[in-house]
């Protein structure tokens, strides 16, 4: 009944915020009222401004995703993925990152073909603890983006994708024509998902594939 001064009643559906009267859910900062988990100049407090490229998201300044390590740039030769294993390849992140998810670059593979797609710690030079995973998702032909099923902050360091292919045959990935990239391969089990720690220790020398992650 007195917002910033005597007598001075907020109407129905608003709140006194540090002397002026905003809708509920509002806040005041310096006279404007504002939502703090999606303002691009106010995220989260008063005054906290994001930069050019990111996206104030639950009051926090977000970069746009995008690839971070170079398996978006591989082409130039193929390989065949056997459905009946896990695969493995190393990845370097230079710096600290949010993984939303995973990107694919697929030439062929049988009808109802679904990926997922997951980041594990190194360890002693091999796939370790899982630390990120997509959802499975049915692919296409090309270009195929998996998306976390919980964006997750790792720091920088090397990490290995390991990926799972439920398909009934095989499924043709791009991959590079020089990279020369050590890679681990498992049994699946015919399993769905991908498991909480690798447990193989069979490794061959194989091209780089056309698998990165994405962040920001």
């Amino acid at each position: 009944n007195n917002c910033g001064s005597c007598s001075s009643a907020c109407q129905g559906g608003q709140q006194c915020s540090s002397g002026i009267c905003c809708n509920t859910g509002l806040i005041n900062c310096s006279g404007v009222c504002v939502t703090l988990s999606t303002d691009m100049n106010n995220c989260g407090t008063c005054g906290t401004a994001c930069k050019s490229g990111e996206t104030c998201k639950s009051g926090a300044c977000v970069g746009s995703p995008k690839p971070l390590t170079s398996g978006s740039t591989v082409s130039g030769n193929t390989g065949t993925h056997n459905s009946l294993y896990y695969l493995a390849q190393p990845v370097t992140l230079s710096s600290s990152a949010t993984i939303t998810g995973f990107g694919i670059n697929l030439q062929s593979f049988p009808g109802g073909t679904k990926i997922i797609m997951g980041l594990y710690s190194n360890v002693g030079g091999k796939p370790g603890t899982k630390l990120v995973e997509s959802a499975l998702t049915t692919v296409t032909s090309g270009s195929n983006t998996l998306v976390a099923i919980k964006a997750t902050l790792v720091s920088a360091g090397t990490y290995w994708i390991v990926t799972n292919y439920v398909a009934s045959g095989n499924t043709v990935v791009i991959e590079s024509t020089t990279s020369a990239t050590q890679t681990y391969y498992a049994s699946d089990g015919h399993s769905t998902t991908l498991p909480g720690s690798w447990s193989g220790s069979t490794s061959y020398t194989d091209h780089q594939f056309a698998w990165w992650i994405i962040g920001y």
